[in-house]
């Protein structure tokens, strides 16, 4: 008897031994990528697992990215990534740089890898298109907008009003939350959906943020052309031709199109601030006119904008924003800057208006602290990451697959797209919700992109702290 008790312990032990080594074992890139797809990865135990910060599995993380961008693919009916390690360790190499350099974009401070092409070369030759997508992102489900309570320590939990504590993402929830904030920002869109880029590699680089240590991600995708491990030259998605018959939107450079809307005899002056409201302008006739892309009514559009933005901050419980004409015109000289001068960023290349300050300076004295968001976004109603068919001439109508003709915004939905677009991403989002902020100008510049000339706008939201001009 007391031989099979032994026997019986000693068999439980081994038993526990080899669950233990089974889930503690270390993530195999080689044999998960080649032997799983997304439906797999949903399904699996790996992915599930809430993300420890203290031991994250750079390489699960890695994978749960990569996936659920081929999920993604799959339901816009494109040909799934395939994986490389090249442009994995590329991807990883360049979200840790953006930590511990603190900075956030695709241009790199480090020597000898400024740009995604000189990443890539670390690891091999690649002779494709290279693009990039980067994001900052919580690593905890907080929900968008809603306030917290910081924790009584540095490193504590993060609470929401109600004291339930905000919990650590699963791997598979991280890589849907980084992935749809993406897929809500036009041109990191383009990249998951360029059927072009076959080839994808992709990681994260975990950061504590801010006085109370919120447990964040810097995040990096890097896509290439072509199916092997050997990389070359960054050529921009710009350089490359359209593809014929249906696609997704893509590219750039200005000019002048044919696309035709109605159009609007709304006149809107800055007085009407003071007769609407975020409830009722939506009611206004202009409001719900159509875009016409021939003559922009730009005083109404820069309204539709102001007013789109007080719906957020009303939803969210903050003061509305008063309209300060000296915003609104700093926001415009930059948007239409920005068009002209062939440039996306909040530092101008125009000497005398380098930054938000220098710009509104030009129009009034300001004294509180400025802010700026900037976005490019379509002027049609093109549902994102959907085929069409692109205009028999350029500046001709685009129609979707269906022969449906893809309509111009009106001055209203046009508003709510792009402020949409700019509470999906948490930089942006901060700037639209801060309490502190109390005034607002916004506009937009119309520019056409791309050989079939798509209508875009080059839009600008200026927030400041005072409340005179």
């Amino acid at each position: 008897m007391k031989f099979k008790s032994v026997f019986k312990s000693a068999l439980i032990l081994l038993l526990l031994i080899i669950v233990t080594i089974s889930l503690s074992a270390k993530f195999n890139y080689k044999n998960f990528y080649s032997n799983m797809s997304w439906k797999d990865l949903i399904k699996s135990g790996w992915a599930n697992k809430a993300i420890n910060f203290n031991n994250i599995n750079t390489e699960l993380i890695s994978a749960s990215i990569f996936y659920e961008t081929n999920r993604i693919r799959s339901l816009n009916n494109l040909s799934p990534f395939k994986f490389s390690r090249a442009l994995m360790l590329a991807a990883f190499i360049h979200s840790r740089d953006m930590v511990k350099r603190n900075f956030m974009g695709h241009y790199s401070p480090v020597q000898g890898r400024r740009t995604p092409s000189d990443r890539v070369k670390k690891y091999g030759k690649w002779k494709y298109t290279v693009g990039e997508n980067v994001a900052p992102t919580f690593a905890v489900k907080y929900k968008l907008g809603t306030s917290f309570r910081p924790p009584s320590r540095n490193g504590g939990g993060i609470r929401y009003m109600n004291g339930r504590e905000i919990p650590a993402h699963t791997y598979l929830s991280f890589a849907r939350s980084l992935v749809n904030q993406w897929m809500n920002s036009p041109p990191h869109r383009r990249n998951i959906l360029n059927p072009r880029f076959k080839v994808l590699g992709a990681s994260a680089y975990f950061f504590y943020r801010g006085r109370y240590r919120i447990p964040m991600f810097k995040s990096t995708q890097v896509f290439a052309g072509g199916m092997n491990d050997e990389i070359a030259t960054l050529l921009s998605p710009k350089a490359d031709k359209p593809v014929k018959n249906s696609r997704s939107l893509s590219d750039d450079k200005t000019g002048s199109s044919n696309y035709s809307s109605s159009s609007s005899s709304a006149v809107w002056r800055n007085s009407m601030y003071a007769r609407y409201n975020y409830r009722t302008f939506k009611n206004y006739s202009g409001a719900r006119t159509s875009i016409n892309f021939q003559r922009v009514n730009n005083a109404l559009l820069g309204a539709a904008i102001f007013y789109a933005t007080n719906v957020q901050r009303a939803r969210y419980r903050r003061p509305l924003f008063k309209y300060s004409n000296v915003l609104y015109k700093a926001a415009y000289l930059h948007s239409s800057d920005m068009v002209k001068y062939n440039f996306f960023s909040r530092t101008s290349r125009v000497r005398g208006r380098s930054t938000p300050a220098d710009r509104v300076r030009i129009f009034g004295k300001w004294y509180s602290t400025v802010g700026e968001n900037i976005a490019y976004t379509f002027g049609i109603q093109y549902r994102a990451g959907t085929s069409f068919y692109p205009p028999s001439r350029p500046g001709g109508k685009i129609r979707y697959p269906n022969g449906k003709v893809i309509p111009p915004h009106t001055y209203w939905s046009f508003a709510k797209s792009v402020v949409n677009n700019w509470m999906n991403s948490p930089g942006h989002r901060r700037n639209i919700l801060n309490s502190r902020f109390r005034r607002l100008g916004a506009a937009g510049y119309l520019f056409f992109r791309g050989r079939y000339k798509m209508p875009n706008f080059m839009c600008t939201q200026v927030f400041a702290g005072g409340t005179n001009d």
